[in-house]
């Protein structure tokens, strides 16, 4: 799959695109005689909640009802969006020209959009446990997301990874 510019399309329309082109990719090795009986999804960075996307609208569509999902794996993902919860002059420029300069896909990331008639923002859709994409992403046998604790600013370590223990206070627990 080739990216260029569609990134700033928004998870939405990319999780569109990829939940189709895995719906095709299945159809065309059935035909070919394959059998389909589990997948795995990946997602890297912004692409991480395409995938997240994505997986809803396959639950949604039946798929995962024939074929089994076993690894959902995400690598520095702003599962939470990227807004800083910082003080100070940098942390309010970015947070207030970061969703101006990275198009409907900034807007989702810094929670500033009105996701179609929901009027919420289409991260708090990902996360609502009522949601195809929440019973989607639940039907995986495995969930693993990596986050990096340090030196990542763009996609910290509190909205890259889900955890009950803190590292930075519990580190004893880890």
């Amino acid at each position: 799959m080739y990216s260029d510019n569609k990134t700033y399309d928004g998870a939405d329309v990319g999780g569109e695109r990829v939940a189709n082109e895995i719906e095709e990719k299945i159809a065309e090795l059935e035909g070919d005689g394959y059998d389909i009986t589990k997948i795995s999804v990946t997602g890297y960075s912004f692409g991480g909640l395409i995938s997240r996307y994505a997986i809803g609208l396959l639950y949604s569509s039946g798929l995962f009802e024939r074929v089994k999902p076993i690894n959902f794996t995400t690598f520095a993902t702003p599962h939470l969006g990227v807004r800083t919860p910082k003080r100070g002059w940098r942390s309010t420029l970015f947070n207030s020209m970061g969703p101006r300069t990275l198009s409907t896909s900034g807007q989702q990331m810094f929670l500033v959009d009105s996701f179609r008639e929901t009027g919420r923002p289409l991260l708090s859709l990902l996360s609502d446990p009522n949601s195809i994409f929440v019973k989607g992403l639940d039907m995986f046998k495995n969930k693993w997301l990596y986050a990096n604790t340090i030196n990542d600013r763009s996609v910290p370590w509190y909205t890259a990874a889900w955890s009950r223990t803190d590292p930075f206070v519990e580190l004893d627990k880890i």
